[in-house]
């Protein structure tokens, strides 16, 4: 098991932004949360990869109480793309070639970086600032970061937003290969229609 989560709810300022009564991602799912605008994706998402504390609720990650901050092996296993990456220093390549991790030389890693941002169909934004990417482009930047890391699980908060058609087919191939080689994908859409056929399993909100 992935996740397990337990009557689990977030507020702020007092009102409820999540109410979740039970949710559990099996390993290797395909594991999609849908809802409209302010149903509480982004929150949940938050919670799952350890950068929010749930006001209420018990949350178990790879079978083992969530404790934060997560303990840096717990890290190592997930991958996680926002919903509005931030703009990392650096350029795109630069970026992608850190996910890598060490112990790589620097043309072995470079072509590797390189690889990864022409499965996405953005090898053109190699040499770019991430800062002067339009949204859309540093999401796919994002994701090829995150991709490149090969971590077992991948979190994605709507990925499909703001990317073009022309990219969308790229982009279900490399998260069709990490689900083949044994990874878990969780990921929020607004659209139920989306991610039909597509997840194992799906959870509505709101």
């Amino acid at each position: 098991m992935i996740y397990r989560a337990q009557r689990l709810m977030h507020a702020y300022n007092g009102s409820a932004a999540l109410e979740v009564g039970e949710l559990i991602v099996p390993k290797g799912s395909r594991f999609a949360v849908v809802g409209p605008n302010g149903s509480g994706k982004t929150t949940l998402m938050e919670i799952l990869v350890g950068l929010l504390k749930p006001t209420t609720g018990d949350v178990w990650f790879l079978d083992r109480p969530m404790r934060l901050p997560l303990s840096k092996e717990l890290r190592k296993r997930v991958s996680y793309v926002a919903q509005q990456p931030f703009p990392l220093p650096g350029t795109v390549l630069s970026n992608v070639m850190l996910a890598l991790g060490p112990g790589r030389a620097h043309d072995d890693a470079k072509k590797m970086a390189l690889g990864w941002l022409e499965r996405l169909g953005v090898e053109r934004l190699a040499r770019r600032q991430e800062r002067t990417l339009s949204v859309g482009q540093l999401r796919l930047a994002a994701l090829a970061r995150a991709a490149a890391r090969q971590a077992p699980l991948l979190v994605l908060d709507e990925p499909f937003a703001f990317v073009d058609e022309t990219f969308e087919g790229a982009l279900h191939e490399v998260l069709d290969e990490h689900h083949q080689a044994g990874g878990t994908i969780v990921m929020t859409s607004p659209r139920p229609k989306s991610v039909e056929g597509w997840a194992t399993d799906i959870l509505e909100l709101g």
